[in-house]
């Protein structure tokens, strides 16, 4: 077990100067470093470590959403309490999975692509919470671009945020507005505010 981590981190490390595309398997032998017959006792190829890194990921993604998200949307915390706590949490989420999710990020495969597996599983979910809705696979195609946009732009730029789910709501509010024909910023504000209120009772 030690030495199968030990693959999966010199995968992980090589690819903070390495490319998938240029990455061989000797350079991931190298920087374990472990011999040749190991490697393959525990992988087959580059692309089942990073089939295994995204594995990972992905368990942990739902985990965040089916547990973590409900969890704190839940609690009966007044607005400002409530957005420090799920700032906390999401930061920490990105904290402990950015060097892995860097990792496979740029790898589009049949097997391996960690954005579309997401969006496809928060599409999916939408869908099952809604199924009665009109145009519920519009919607869901929506929502699940405004999450695959957060995740991406929080895992390329950690530290953006003031504070991240007040940006975030205040953020979408002004898009959704503007993708409407909505554009008083005076208009956009009071929604902002109404939304908050209804999300986030004091």
């Amino acid at each position: 077990k030690r030495t199968h981590k030990a693959i999966i981190e010199a995968f992980i490390t090589l690819s903070e100067r390495v490319s998938f595309s240029q990455m061989s398997v000797q350079q991931i032998l190298d920087e374990a470093p472990v011999s040749r017959y190991t490697f393959y006792h525990h992988f087959a190829d580059k692309y089942a470590v990073a089939e295994e890194i995204q594995a990972e990921l992905f368990a942990n993604f739902t985990e965040f959403m089916e547990e973590k998200v409900p969890a704190i949307e839940s609690m009966p915390l007044p607005s400002k309490e409530h957005h420090a706590t799920m700032d906390q949490m999401i930061l920490q989420y990105v904290k402990v999975n950015a060097r892995k999710m860097y990792a496979i990020a740029d790898i589009h495969t049949d097997t391996i692509d960690f954005w579309k597996k997401c969006s496809a599983y928060v599409t999916d979910s939408y869908i099952s919470a809604y199924p009665h809705h009109e145009n519920v696979e519009l919607e869901a195609h929506i929502y699940s671009g405004i999450i695959r946009g957060l995740e991406e732009y929080n895992f390329a730029h950690p530290d953006a945020f003031k504070t991240l789910s007040e940006d975030v709501l205040l953020a979408t509010i002004r898009a959704a507005s503007h993708s409407v024909g909505l554009h008083d910023e005076k208009k956009i504000d009071q929604l902002y505010h109404m939304v908050e209120k209804m999300i986030y009772p004091s």
